[in-house]
């Protein structure tokens, strides 16, 4: 799996696709199942960058309570407390919200490990304040406008303490389009008798909107049950001047921006062809 292919899923924060094509009515309170297979992650590595971003640009050192904004099925949750972190995470779906849920249950996690919380990101506030951020998936590009996405920067700049950081997985517009509608976006995964192939595939680039259209195909088979199903994505077509703006707008200060292999690009390179995700390293201010 390559790439953009990790931010294919999520259905979040008033952006939710609809099914156009199944070979069955697909029950969407089984899409957390799927999603969880198909979008498996390095969660080492990243919880590993998470605390190596911490030791050198953090003002809150250790890092201990951690927040995870639309946190999806939960495979984080589960994860940062075996490094010795503290784990809180959101999700707008409640079928997501409840898978994660018992998964924690399964896990046999209490609140004071981990917890999960229905909330919108670009709205929700906690009392208690966190030492980083993290969301390392676009979710953040399923917020289109202006408006929402600085509102989404100010919530979570309010629910770090001062100094914290707040780590985001983003794709960056293509200087070339068809260099980023290629073939290599189609993965297959198999686990306890599930068969899935997934296909992530640009569509076009609204520039006008600054949105990026994405078709999104599973086809499933379920211990011989079939499902398929097929979903335009709109997500923000983000530049790299555009994001930084943004953030400065909603709180935050950019440190730093990562490629997947966690190196570092250097500062005032331009970004060119078609680098994939993205990892920006935010730091609050206000």
């Amino acid at each position: 799996m390559k790439k953009d292919t990790k931010m294919s899923l999520r259905r979040v924060q008033g952006n939710a696709p609809k099914a156009t094509e199944t070979c069955e009515d697909l029950d969407f309170y089984n899409l957390s199942k799927y999603y969880d297979l198909a979008m498996d992650r390095d969660t080492v590595s990243e919880i590993d960058f998470l605390q190596r971003m911490a030791d050198e640009f953090s003002d809150v050192n250790p890092v201990h309570r951690v927040l995870e904004t639309a946190c999806g099925t939960g495979l984080y949750l589960e994860w940062l407390p075996r490094f010795g972190f503290y784990a809180a995470g959101y999700d707008l779906s409640p079928e997501m919200v409840q898978y994660t849920r018992e998964r924690l249950d399964r896990l046999e996690y209490g609140p004071e490990v981990a917890d999960v919380f229905l909330g919108d990101m670009r709205t929700i506030r906690f009392e208690d304040k966190f030492d980083a951020a993290m969301s390392f998936v676009n979710s953040v590009g399923y917020l289109t406008s202006d408006e929402d996405i600085i509102s989404h920067f100010k919530v979570t700049a309010d629910a770090l303490n001062p100094g914290c950081l707040y780590i985001i997985e983003v794709g960056l517009r293509c200087d070339d389009f068809a260099n980023e509608a290629t073939d290599d976006e189609t993965w297959h995964v198999s686990r306890d008798g599930i068969e899935i192939d997934s296909t992530w595939r640009p569509q076009d680039y609204d520039e006008e909107n600054k949105i990026r259209h994405v078709l999104v195909h599973m086809k499933i088979n379920d211990n011989g049950k079939c499902k398929e199903f097929s979903e335009i994505h709109n997500l923000r077509l983000w530049t790299h001047d555009d994001l930084v703006a943004l953030a400065k707008e909603g709180g935050f200060d950019v440190m730093g921006v990562y490629f997947q292999d966690f190196s570092r690009i250097p500062d005032g390179q331009r970004i060119t062809g078609d680098p994939g995700g993205l990892y920006y390293v935010l730091k609050q201010t206000s």
